[in-house]
């Protein structure tokens, strides 16, 4: 009824998209990683993504799938019991020595960026028109780099250079699957360049690559 609440989970990881089993246990599959704090507390670092398995009645969480070099992600379960989740290779989070030497030559032109939309603010608050010559509010929407899933992708490449899905651009990696896994345990890739997916009221499979949506019957898109 929605007068009560507790905590099912805890520790200094970040715990999303769970999913309750269909077999009426009261256990649910969710996403979970761990989380590396500086001395001040600050999340720098996420570790790699993994599956769990709660009993929310005996409050036990015991791993379903976790490997240091993968991310698993979006857990589902179908009527029948099968596991559908996304798995992606994790990559640890690095400042190279090209990321120093881009980010000293763009600082210049990105503290002007910055000035300018400061001053373009109180213009458009004083006077109610930008310092653009646009007629209407200048927007500036940069939509070359984008943080999908926790993953800095960039759109303007990968819309280039992605898998084509029925003449659709996929704006995540190709290696970005959608699996599904049995009771028993076996796994089957059923496609690539998944972003976000859904399972509808007839166990049909709904997944995006980011430009479209597609269908799958069967291991084919419909």
């Amino acid at each position: 009824e929605g007068d009560s609440a507790r905590e099912l989970t805890g520790g200094d990881t970040e715990d999303i998209s769970p999913c309750w089993l269909p077999d009426g246990d009261k256990q649910i599959v969710f996403q979970s990683m761990g989380l590396a704090r500086s001395s001040d507390g600050y999340v720098i670092a996420r570790g790699p993504s993994s599956i769990q398995l709660l009993d929310s009645e005996k409050g036990e969480v015991s791993p379903v799938l976790e490997n240091d070099k993968f991310d698993y992600f979006d857990p589902k379960v179908s009527k029948n019991g099968d596991l559908f989740f996304i798995r992606r290779p994790y990559e640890l989070p690095q400042y190279k020595t090209s990321n120093f030497i881009t980010d000293t030559l763009m600082f210049p032109f990105r503290l002007l960026r910055a000035f300018f939309h400061y001053l373009n603010f109180f213009s458009l608050m004083y006077t109610r028109e930008p310092l653009t010559s646009a007629s209407s509010p200048y927007v500036d929407a940069d939509m070359k780099e984008i943080m999908l899933k926790g993953k800095r992708i960039n759109a303007e490449q990968a819309l280039k250079k992605g898998l084509n899905i029925n003449g659709v651009p996929s704006l995540v990696p190709k290696n970005w699957e959608l699996v599904r896994r049995t009771k028993e345990g076996s796994e089957t890739v059923l496609a690539q360049s998944v972003m976000s997916y859904a399972i509808n009221d007839d166990d049909q499979l709904i997944y995006s690559n980011g430009s479209g949506a597609f269908l799958l019957e069967n291991g084919v898109i419909v």
